[in-house]
């Protein structure tokens, strides 16, 4: 468990982690000034319909979840009330500090990337084609690539996927939508034993 607090700890967000867990699932809570809580399940790559991920294809075998990161995470701003805060901290403090992952800042490293296959190990999914694979995180580094050209695009990479948050300024100051897309950059495949 990882607990982060902010704005004179009136503000907590914790990572629950499950032991023994082969599926890598996570939960973030988020408590706000007035001990509200809110918890965004955090699937692993597994589960595509919940990342709703770009390019990549829905594993039928797996149940369905009836929501998606996206649809959470804005439901945890608006149910919190943390829009009207500075949203930069929350942003911040959930991805760098307690998910510990890496924000991508320029195209050059970006395409590092593309060199970054995870391999995910789960045994409930079948072995994915390496060269379909390498086709869809080079086509998610293209789209991503794309993106930049907007000052407004932020790209945070962890857990074998890269998170797309833009129009942050605009949903901030005018109320128009937050958008978050999400591109998976694992491929499955199962160790052997000899």
């Amino acid at each position: 468990m990882r607990k982060i607090s902010i704005e004179n700890d009136s503000i907590e967000i914790n990572l629950i982690e499950f032991e023994g867990d082969e599926d890598q699932n996570k939960i973030l809570v988020f408590k706000n000034k007035k001990n509200h809580y809110y918890a965004i399940p955090l699937f692993s790559s597994i589960h595509r319909d919940y990342w709703d991920f770009k390019n990549d294809s829905i594993l039928k075998q797996i149940p369905k979840v009836n929501s998606t990161f996206k649809k959470e995470f804005l439901n945890m701003i608006k149910i919190l009330n943390f829009k009207k805060m500075n949203f930069w901290k929350i942003y911040n403090e959930t991805f760098l500090n307690v998910l510990q992952w890496d924000f991508i800042v320029s195209k050059n490293e970006l395409r590092k990337h593309y060199k970054i296959i995870n391999m995910n190990n789960n045994s409930l999914i079948e072995n994915e084609d390496s060269g379909k694979s390498l086709k869809r995180i080079l086509r998610n580094i293209s789209d991503l690539e794309k993106s930049f050209k907007n000052n407004e695009t932020y790209l945070i990479y962890g857990g074998g996927m890269i998170i797309e948050f833009s129009n942050i300024d605009n949903y901030n100051f005018k109320n128009k939508d937050l958008n978050i897309k999400c591109y998976r950059q694992d491929m499955n495949l199962k160790s052997m034993n000899l």
